[in-house]
């Protein structure tokens, strides 16, 4: 699974691509940060091709199947409708705890 990681900078985000890197069949491609200086030296550390400073950009990129937001709480709702839209049936799981069937390979963060 190919995984952009926004907050990459801040401690979550470190704390998520240490472990990413341990987990078998996940390759960060994508991280998100503050500012380009910082997201850029952090992705040439850590050999993470690209980098950016809007979320957007990362969410648009083609091999991104998975994103995870090490960003303030208080920020997930309106980043997750950048991704999934408003609430429906389909993504309802991302939303509310409710069945993950559309997301199978998701279920563990849904739940």
């Amino acid at each position: 699974m190919k995984v952009a990681v926004a907050g990459a900078g801040g401690a979550f985000g470190v704390k998520h691509l240490n472990a990413l890197k341990n987990i078998n069949g996940v390759e960060v491609v994508s991280v998100v940060g503050r500012t380009t200086e910082s997201i850029e030296a952090l992705a040439k550390e850590r050999g993470i091709e690209h980098y950016t400073t809007d979320l957007n950009e990362s969410l648009s990129h083609t091999d991104v199947e998975a994103v995870i937001l090490s960003t303030p709480t208080q920020m997930h709702a309106d980043q997750s409708r950048k991704k999934f839209g408003e609430p429906s049936e389909r993504n309802r799981c991302c939303w509310n705890g409710g069945s993950c069937a559309p997301f199978q390979s998701l279920s563990s963060v849904c739940a």
